[in-house]
């Protein structure tokens, strides 16, 4: 995983007001997770409070509004994912006490589909937050629910109004500008992850934001400053009321996404196109979010370098996921724990992947040639100095797709 570059990261705003709430300047930092999934919860909080007020005119004739599924990975407990939808979730919540003429932002995480079918029904504009991804798809999976992953996937665009009949009755979700924040852990990725989710546009409409242990040991919760984060909250307020409508972007911004375009487009030719699809569209939401984290409704050069620079990093590290992690069938399994097992052990003889990993000789042999084919690996024949038979190893070729962002460590 690529180091997340902090200057993504707008030099002023509430985006910049909350990292610096967290990470405070020259200080120790508030917790242990790392800095992406706490930029990631003011991203999750800045498009839900936005609503259908931004946007900027896309293909087909239709709108790009400004919000995100948004899916933090990462270990459980040393990573802090809760934590960090649990900054969402607050901000959210005190904005509606601050100011109760509010419309609540959250909508019900539990439940029947006709249940959520009902509150969209009354209030389609909004978040569902899950702190576990799986309580979600465990939902999808019980017959009555067979519909529902559809439904987010296609009201996701913002679109037309959706019908749905449900128990006799007939339910239209209109002027919808759905979001979704939550958090799993990798292995549950790795092991429910489906061809068919990724090719019916579920997956492609989330933001995977990988995160690892940050090593930091904070064994109680800092205090942050509630001064700070009032003003946040009085700023967010007035974001929320702020009717930007159509956003512009300066020459400078349109060149920038330009030349972005034109760098990456051909990345969707490769194995993770189904991972990128829509990463282009989120180039220009995150630009608008940058701006409109100042009270801007122009979206400038800058906004959009940082934009782009995260969605790089984001396009590197789903290459590393797919490559690494996201398996489709038993064949693509075995590839990836031999090629994994390779990574972590440096260099290993075929006896030693079989013995690892319970497979016959025919099984490595297989995977073996594939991941030499595929350059992913290489042969390493050595001469004994004292003669006898030659060893024969296998170690990895560096990983070839490159993040070309500026990282600071």
């Amino acid at each position: 995983m690529s180091t997340f570059p902090l200057d993504v990261i707008p030099d002023n705003g509430v985006i910049r007001e909350h990292i610096d709430l967290i990470f405070p300047p020259n200080k120790e930092p508030l917790i242990e997770a790392p800095i992406q999934f706490v930029y990631a919860s003011i991203i999750s909080t800045l498009s839900t409070i936005v609503g259908r007020k931004a946007w900027t005119p896309w293909f087909g004739g239709n709108k790009l509004h400004c919000n995100t599924y948004i899916l933090l990975i990462g270990e459980s407990t040393l990573t802090r994912k809760t934590t960090c939808i649990g900054y969402c979730r607050g901000y959210l919540e005190d904005m509606c006490i601050a100011d109760p003429s509010i419309t609540p932002f959250i909508f019900p995480s539990a439940g029947s589909p006709e249940g959520i079918f009902e509150q969209l029904s009354r209030n389609s504009q909004g978040i569902f937050i899950f702190s576990e991804f799986s309580s979600l798809t465990d939902l999808m999976e019980k017959k009555y629910a067979s519909d529902l992953k559809g439904f987010l996937t296609d009201i996701y665009d913002c679109g037309y109004p959706q019908t749905k009949s449900l128990s006799g009755k007939t339910i239209t979700v209109q002027n919808h500008y759905p979001n979704i924040f939550a958090g799993t852990a990798l292995d549950w990725l790795e092991k429910a992850s489906n061809t068919q989710d990724f090719k019916s546009g579920w997956y492609t409409r989330f933001l995977f934001i990988w995160g690892e242990d940050t090593g930091r040991v904070i064994p109680f919760p800092k205090k942050n400053s509630d001064k700070k984060r009032m003003q946040i909250i009085n700023d967010l307020i007035d974001i929320h009321k702020l009717t930007a409508g159509q956003m512009k972007f300066s020459p400078e911004a349109n060149d920038v996404y330009n030349d972005f375009y034109a760098r990456n487009r051909k990345l969707e030719d490769t194995a993770v196109k189904t991972m990128n699809v829509r990463l282009f569209d989120y180039t220009m939401k995150i630009a608008m979010l940058n701006a409109l984290s100042s009270k801007r409704t122009e979206v400038s050069k800058d906004d959009m370098l940082k934009s782009s620079t995260f969605i790089e990093w984001l396009m590197y590290n789903n290459a590393r996921l797919m490559e690494d992690h996201i398996s489709f069938g038993v064949w693509d399994t075995e590839i990836k724990k031999i090629r994994n097992l390779i990574r972590k052990k440096k260099e290993l003889t075929r006896r030693d992947i079989m013995r690892a990993l319970h497979l016959n000789k025919r099984q490595v042999e297989m995977v073996i040639e594939t991941l030499l084919e595929r350059g992913d690996i290489e042969r390493v024949v050595s001469q004994p100095s004292s003669g006898g038979w030659q060893t024969e190893t296998y170690r990895e070729m560096p990983f070839t797709t490159q993040f070309q962002g500026k990282v600071v460590n």
